[in-house]
């Protein structure tokens, strides 16, 4: 079959693109991650705002948004943006060139295949997780606390994409390791975070009363469990034990300080895993809470120091770290670690060697 772009015949060393979801900034860390640890040249590419003051992550490349959404001249545009690459993975399951089909994009993933783009997919999460097998194995399931419409809404999605990944035959990566329950012939690709970001001096658990955080990314849909952390938090603050923060929407630069404020992160109590904020308080030496089960546990190399909790026990949780600081001092320290050993993209980068064709670091 005759390929739209002969160049990459002629390619012989890989170049990567990854886009155009970009959650959380993490396409464009995943890049960064890649370049610095394999010496493979690396971009991210992502869809720029749809109106004036909405909030953006950093990327290489922007689509201006009335290009990405207007029909005319994609393929040329395409060609624009990906010149040079060898390696594109579509992270976010979104449609990032609308080239075949505007509702799926397993149209643009053929596409790019037979142009001779080596393609992998990577999901983040709700694009593939299957919300009712989430519910048995969980008690306490973010899906419980959700409408059923919409539920269903994202359970016939995920279960459109995971059939669309299991029959491409490309590689498949997933950024938190629960989601390898559901599409379980794929790699973790771990989050990455930048630990010298969030490196601090702050003392911890010094204060006679310790602030506790808790700065959900959304409140709605439900999934952070905030409906429940708030009202514990506010008895345990009323009581005099903790001090409650809880800030409202903020920019990623100003996160690193907001944390290293805080003595005790409350992350969330209902998705059975953790992500980029479960991350960032561990690297900035904090106590994080949040729940991860032991079945997502199991399917990792090492355990998370974080500190468990659920709705029911959450109260307890927290008086029995106020009451026992030397131990969460420690588990603090531990978290750090684990930060630096799995998250600084170093992992990230050794998971994605394969498909790149290069040998790991």
């Amino acid at each position: 079959r005759r390929r739209s772009y002969v160049k990459m015949l002629f390619v012989t060393s890989p170049r990567l693109a990854i886009g155009p979801s970009n959650f959380a900034g993490q396409a464009h860390a995943w890049a960064h991650a890649v370049e610095t640890n394999l010496g493979v040249p690396a971009e991210s590419f992502a869809r720029g705002p749809i109106k004036r003051g909405e909030f953006r992550f950093q990327t290489d490349r922007e689509i201006f948004s009335p290009l990405y959404f207007t029909p005319l001249l994609r393929k040329p545009r395409l060609k624009h943006l990906l010149k040079r690459c060898t390696h594109v993975a579509l992270d976010g399951y979104s449609i990032p060139f609308q080239l075949r089909n505007r509702r799926d994009m397993a149209g643009d993933a053929r596409f790019l295949t037979d142009a001779g783009f080596s393609v992998a997919l990577v999901a983040h999460g709700g694009e593939i997780r299957d919300p009712y097998a989430h519910q048995e194995r969980n008690e306490f399931s973010m899906f419980n606390e959700c409408e059923p419409e919409w539920t269903k809404w994202v359970a016939d999605r995920a279960a459109h994409n995971r059939e669309v990944a299991q029959d491409s035959g490309l590689p498949l990566f997933v950024s938190t390791p629960d989601l390898l329950h559901d599409l379980p012939t794929a790699q973790w690709l771990p989050i990455c975070v930048d630990p010298s970001e969030f490196a601090n001096d702050e003392p911890l658990m010094e204060r006679a009363v310790p602030r506790v955080l808790h700065m959900p990314s959304k409140r709605n849909p439900p999934i952070k469990g905030s409906q429940y952390v708030d009202p514990l938090m506010r008895k345990l603050h009323d009581e005099g034990l903790i001090e409650y923060v809880t800030p409202g929407h903020m920019k990623h630069s100003e996160v690193p300080a907001v944390m290293a404020s805080a003595d005790i992160v409350i992350d969330q109590l209902l998705s059975a895993s953790y992500g980029v904020t479960s991350l960032e308080a561990m690297a900035s030496g904090r106590v994080t809470i949040t729940a991860v089960s032991e079945e997502t546990i199991s399917l990792m190399p090492a355990r998370p120091p974080m500190v468990d909790a659920t709705p029911d026990t959450l109260e307890q949780v927290v008086r029995d770290l106020v009451a026992d600081r030397d131990r969460a001092r420690e588990i603090a320290s531990e978290g750090a670690e684990f930060v630096r050993t799995w998250h600084d993209g170093r992992h990230s980068a050794n998971q994605m060697a394969d498909y790149l064709g290069v040998s790991e670091r």
